[in-house]
């Protein structure tokens, strides 16, 4: 059996602002395997001091972006 590769991903900026976070490529990302806990995981997250501009998304074999879940 092949070994399950996570499809989403969720990636948001860190910093005092977002300005600063992006011009300096200040980000994360985390992988998710399903699109419930890559929800539940922003849903928890999306107002945490020092995180901005979050990304939701659905990725294929190639981690293309196949679906812009939240932008």
């Amino acid at each position: 059996m092949p070994k399950r590769e996570p499809r989403f991903e969720v990636l948001w900026y860190v910093g005092h602002d977002l300005a600063n976070a992006r011009n300096d490529g200040n980000y994360e990302t985390k992988e998710f395997y399903t699109r419930k806990a890559a929800l539940k995981f922003y849903e928890e997250h999306k107002n945490d001091v020092g995180k901005f501009d979050w990304w939701v998304t659905h990725r294929n074999a190639d981690w293309e972006v196949i679906e812009d879940i939240i932008i």
